[in-house]
């Protein structure tokens, strides 16, 4: 049961979104799902981000999107760089489909952001989404008696 939830925990559809319902929903100790939610998710985008860098993605995205993307891009860069971090923390904060650890780590490859102030932010958002997440599902089913 808890290797099957430590896999939920780390696969980019998934996230913390369902891993907090999947671990509450089967009786492991709220504290824990909490904590090896964050942490799990954390270490998986460590290694994102790592994979990432190792397999050009940059390179990549600018083929598949095109150099008027990427000019794009060249020609904000004051304002990403400015409002970058922020807005990549909002992103990632959001417990929305799609908008976790790994979407972010994208982004933040895509526009080039400095890795360490990306991480930080995509850091701090999946702690928020997991706070949000383990609120509103765990508040749903102390509710409904199953908590």
């Amino acid at each position: 049961m808890l290797s099957s939830y430590l896999i939920l925990t780390g696969l980019a559809v998934i996230e913390p979104r369902g891993a907090v319902l999947y671990g509450l929903g089967t009786g492991i100790n709220p504290i824990a799902v909490f904590l090896i939610t964050l942490i799990a998710n954390v270490l998986t985008l460590l290694l994102v981000f790592w994979f990432l860098q190792q397999a050009n993605f940059r390179g990549w995205a600018k083929k598949l999107f095109g150099k008027s993307a990427y000019a794009y891009i060249d020609k904000n860069k004051p304002a990403i760089d400015k409002w970058g971090e922020l807005a990549l923390f909002a992103f990632v904060a959001v417990p929305l489909p799609m908008t976790g650890g790994w979407m972010g780590a994208l982004i933040a490859t895509i526009l080039n952001m400095d890795k360490k102030k990306a991480l930080i932010a995509i850091i701090l958002g999946v702690l928020v989404s997991t706070a949000l997440a383990f609120a509103g599902i765990g508040g749903g089913l102390f509710i409904l008696g199953k908590l």
